[in-house]
């Protein structure tokens, strides 16, 4: 991917998303680039929009959801997205638990 001009958009097609980072960024890979996309799950397959682009990662948002992974669930509150305090609830509870427990024994 060469330098973007300002105003243009770019949409990487068919993310899978395999592991989710700490900070709640779900991890996929297009042409060996890391991506780390907002509010997708593990298990999800999404087009994503480029935010921000460096040498060896990228960060994204979802541009379209084509499969939903089995993780994913309604988030229960009324300000998930907004106020970023509940970056988590986009999947259920054990499955939050399970991916924060790995990330710290990762970190160890």
């Amino acid at each position: 991917m060469s330098r973007r001009k300002p105003g243009t958009v770019t949409i990487v097609p068919n993310v899978h998303i395999i592991d989710i980072a700490e900070e709640g960024k779900g991890v996929g890979k297009a042409d060996e680039l890391v991506i780390f996309v907002d509010k997708a799950v593990p298990g999800d397959v999404v087009d994503v929009r480029l935010t921000k682009k460096k040498k060896n990662f990228a960060e994204a948002i979802i541009d379209q959801l084509h499969e939903k992974s089995a993780l994913r669930t309604d988030p229960f509150c009324a300000h998930f997205g907004t106020c970023g305090g509940c970056k988590w609830q986009h999947m259920g509870y054990d499955s939050q638990l399970k991916f924060k427990q790995k990330n710290v024994e990762a970190a160890l």
